[in-house]
């Protein structure tokens, strides 16, 4: 499927030049659908930043999104470890220690809270089931 020359705006942001490249390219039947151009020039993302501030909020996305990941991969690791646990007595002081840092993670907006809330419901419950 051939297709003519795309809009000006659009040629300096296809390495390939005028024409949109195939695999974004809307074709009948999928899921993109539409006209090829129009379609497509969703899909164009110019992620060099192009002020100071722009650059300042992208160094500190990063830092957020590695932070972030951090920290949630340190409670699925502690919620495993509590899950693993067979005894009561066990039990409470690793599901104290989840709860604590699910609530710092809510406060900080790095979790939802509603989440935060029925995990930390959910973990209570599996405490409170063990004998």
């Amino acid at each position: 499927m051939a297709l003519g020359p795309v809009s000006t705006h659009l040629h300096a942001r296809w390495p390939g030049g005028w024409a949109v490249p195939a695999n974004l390219a809307a074709r009948p039947g999928t899921a993109r659908g539409g006209a090829g151009a129009q379609c497509a020039a969703q899909y164009v993302i110019n992620t060099m930043p192009q002020h100071k501030s722009a650059a300042k909020r992208v160094r500190q996305s990063e830092k957020r999104r590695d932070q972030n990941r951090g920290h949630k991969s340190r409670v699925r690791t502690m919620i495993k470890e509590l899950r693993a646990v067979t005894t009561r007595s066990e039990a409470e002081p690793k599901l104290n220690a989840v709860k604590a840092l699910l609530d710092r993670m809510a406060t900080r907006r790095q979790a939802e809270p509603n989440a935060v809330a029925r995990a930390k419901s959910q973990l209570e419950r599996f405490v409170n089931a063990l004998d």
